[in-house]
């Protein structure tokens, strides 16, 4: 090979693995003395294997060599064993197996060896591995330890000495279902000493039910690597890490720190990379507790209850790769939290309350790769927020109430030249950008969008367009939008029907009009009509002027036989007043007035009201109950037919009317019929004076403060009141203009 190629070669390969690199520091660091491949099979346990124990008369036996799996049952069916196609063998005890019960039990050690034993409900089970002939050379699961009260040494039996190649260990109670059955669980406790037989653990995982931990709990195993605790601790436990030196996970879940943790709870624990403190409860961070993790590159704080976080927080996290804060109640980020995460490639922020992303907070994140913020409650998010993050891959806004304006969301996405995917669904817009995607916009890389469960009506041409020719768009979901099946949805309804790769949703795919069948069962003329000729317009206009002639025709006629009843229609709802007079509408009525008073005021009535308006010019045809009611007559159905027989109806409001009971019923049945019909009806006279208004019905008052009335003391009396009585020729446009002029003297 000449050195030309050999230096390309070369050069190849390790641009490569600077292409790699972001992805490779995810993997947590790890030993090759104790983290080699998984140890040679022996032989794989076969039908023979399974018939040879099935022959010793203890155990039944079922293999099934379509997968490589063995069911063993012994003792009755107190203990399983099973055997799977991963080299692990997994034994499950019902009941505490007594010595002779153990004898029974099959040797598998000459058959396989085991990548891993998981046992569930066994005691002294370094006593089963024994009888068994295993030898636990890598991951040992202990589950089912919820009934011990503390976790020793003799959990795991007599034998310890068969634990010394565990490389990964992990015990574990019963799952928790409910957050009830987790509280009554009881306390347990952790020997300091339950390691000392295990010196090449490398990863331990503990889901017990413990609130505190030994100090001396690592010191057998200095070198463990990665460490996961799920427990009920209320304080960070210092002291118990203080003696690991290689430490790089540490998970710590489901426990209750609130805001008990403190700035130096991590000052020994400098090597860690991996850092997950997920549903804690911690309401409260505080500002330079993770100063000594200089090495960070992994942080969860998921599943918490954190609102607001210190600006300082993340001040020497400068390999930080990424960083979950989801599920929180954070409503804001602090400016500068990020000022030196310049190598930060995933952030979550999903499940919180955020409302805005300023523009000022994710620039320093040139390096970042995926973003997700679903299920917050954004609605804004300023112009620039993306423009130096030049490598986003992936954006993820689903879950909020983004609704942007036509010329905003496409200046949004500025600067996101490898943008690939898209998550916009179940928002609130009502426009989407048409340059998505397109080849003079920076999201030309754009592979995969999704919009679905908005308000979107229409897709303009250009994105459509984009839809169906670009190289790099693989996927879209469209549909849950109340889409405008008209006349303007034609390049829609073709991207439906010819882009079904493409459209992963189109089966969904609907009109806003719900009645409709799917889009891709509809055609273009199901909801727009083609183009008419010029023969078509003649015969529409034709059929226009003959429905129109003929419905004139008929107004004129229905207009000649129904005069009065249309005019009284009219006049009621103040339509076409200038073609009808009040003189038609109560042409059929007996009076022009009917007055209401209290019988202690009859004199005023008799002697002056009645005689003005009989007399005067132009006189008047008044009603009143003394002279013009039926002897012996029912007084409420009276009342009614006056009203209703009466252009007018006069209140002669006074100090005796104001207590009279037939007096107050005249004023409501006058009122109601005024209601019901649209116009004024009542006139009324204040006669003397009202001392006790606490006495005026409610209704009676509510009409006197918003209607004028007439005095009878007052020198303009008579014109004013025969002004407000009906007139032979004065139509209500004439009234309308006077109104104002005669109010203004009341």
């Amino acid at each position: 090979m000449g050195l030309s190629k050999l230096y390309k070669k070369f050069f190849g390969i390790r641009m490569l693995a600077l292409m790699c690199f972001p992805f490779i520091v995810y993997l947590p660091c790890t030993r090759a003395d104790v983290m080699d491949e998984y140890p040679p099979e022996v032989g794989k346990f076969n039908t023979e294997d399974c018939t040879q124990i099935a022959t010793n008369g203890s155990c039944s036996c079922k293999h099934q060599s379509s997968n490589n799996a063995t069911l063993i049952e012994c003792a009755s069916g107190k203990v399983h064993i099973t055997l799977n196609n991963e080299n692990g063998v997994e034994i499950t005890c019902k009941d505490h197996l007594e010595p002779h019960v153990l004898a029974t039990l099959p040797q598998l050690g000459a058959l396989r060896e085991t990548n891993y034993i998981a046992t569930f409900k066994c005691k002294s089970i370094t006593e089963i591995f024994a009888q068994m002939a295993l030898t636990p050379r890598h991951t040992l699961q202990i589950h089912g330890l919820e009934a011990l009260d503390g976790i020793t040494p003799q959990t795991f039996g007599h034998d310890l000495e068969r634990l010394k190649k565990v490389i990964v260990l992990e015990l574990r109670a019963k799952h928790k279902t409910t957050a009830e059955n987790y509280t009554q669980h009881k306390t347990q406790q952790l020997c300091s000493d339950i390691l000392q037989s295990m010196p090449s653990l490398f990863r331990l995982t503990v889901d017990l039910k413990f609130t505190e931990l030994p100090a001396d709990l690592f010191k057998p195993v200095v070198d463990v690597n990665d460490v996961s605790l799920i427990g009920d601790l209320v304080a960070f436990p210092r002291s118990t890490f203080r003696v690991l030196r290689r430490l790089r996970e540490l998970s710590m879940r489901q426990h209750r720190f609130f805001n008990n943790l403190r700035n130096d709870d991590f000052q020994v624990l400098t090597t860690i990379r991996g850092l997950y403190l997920a549903n804690c409860s911690i309401t409260e961070l505080p500002p330079h507790i993770f100063a000594p993790l200089k090495m960070l590159q992994r942080l969860n704080l998921m599943d918490n209850n954190l609102r607001l976080l210190p600006v300082t927080l993340l001040a020497k996290q400068q390999r930080l790769q990424i960083l979950n804060l989801s599920g929180n109640l954070l409503e804001s980020l602090p400016i500068g939290l990020f000022a030196v995460t310049t190598k930060l490639l995933k952030l979550i922020l999903s499940r919180n309350r955020l409302r805005h992303l300023d523009s000022k907070i994710l620039p320093p994140l040139t390096a970042m790769i995926e973003l997700s913020a679903y299920s917050n409650e954004l609605r804004t998010i300023a112009l620039g927020t993306f423009a130096q993050a030049n490598r986003l891959q992936g954006l993820d806004l689903r879950n909020n109430k983004l609704d942007w304006a036509s010329a905003d969301d496409c200046d949004i996405f500025e600067g996101l030249k490898r943008l690939e995917r898209l998550l916009l669904s179940n928002n609130s817009l009502h426009y989407l950008c048409d340059k998505l995607g397109s080849g003079n916009h920076s999201t030309s890389a754009l592979s995969y969008i999704d919009v679905r469960q908005n308000k979107l009506k229409l897709v303009s041409t250009q994105l459509i367009k984009t839809l169906n020719t670009s190289a790099t768009m693989a996927i879209a979901y469209l549909s849950e939008n109340p889409w405008a099946c008209n006349c303007s949805a034609q390049p829609l309804l073709n991207f439906v029907k010819n882009n079904r790769k493409r459209l992963k949703d189109e089966r969904d795919m609907r009109c806003a009009n719900t009645r409709l069948p799917r889009l891709r069962e509809l055609s273009f003329r199901d909801f727009c009509l083609p183009e008419i000729g010029v023969q078509t317009v003649v015969v529409v206009i034709l059929v226009c002027a003959s429905v129109l002639g003929l419905l004139l025709t008929t107004t004129a006629l229905c207009y000649y036989k129904y005069n009065i009843e249309l005019k009284i229609w009219l006049y009621a709802h103040q339509l076409g007043l200038c073609c009808v007079s009040e003189r038609d509408v109560d042409r059929d009525r007996k009076w022009d007035a009917f007055i209401s008073y209290s019988h202690h005021d009859e004199k005023f009535v008799e002697k002056e009201l009645v005689p003005g308006l009989e007399q005067g010019s132009p006189s008047f045809k008044v009603c009143i109950h003394v002279r013009d009611w039926l002897a012996g007559a029912y007084i409420p159905e009276q009342i009614i037919d006056s009203v209703e027989q009466s252009r007018r109806t006069i209140i002669v409001l006074s100090q005796h009317f104001i207590v009279s009971d037939w007096a107050q019923m005249e004023f409501r049945t006058a009122h109601q019929c005024a209601v019901n019909e649209g116009r004024s009806r009542i006139i009324i006279v204040v006669y003397g004076e009202i001392k006790d208004t606490e006495l005026l019905d409610q209704e009676l008052t509510a009409y006197l403060k918003t209607n004028t009335y007439l005095k009878w003391d007052d020198p303009w009396f008579w014109r004013k009141l025969r002004y407000a009585m009906p007139h032979e020729q004065r139509d209500m446009w004439a009234r309308k203009r006077n109104t104002s002029d005669i109010e203004n003297n009341v």
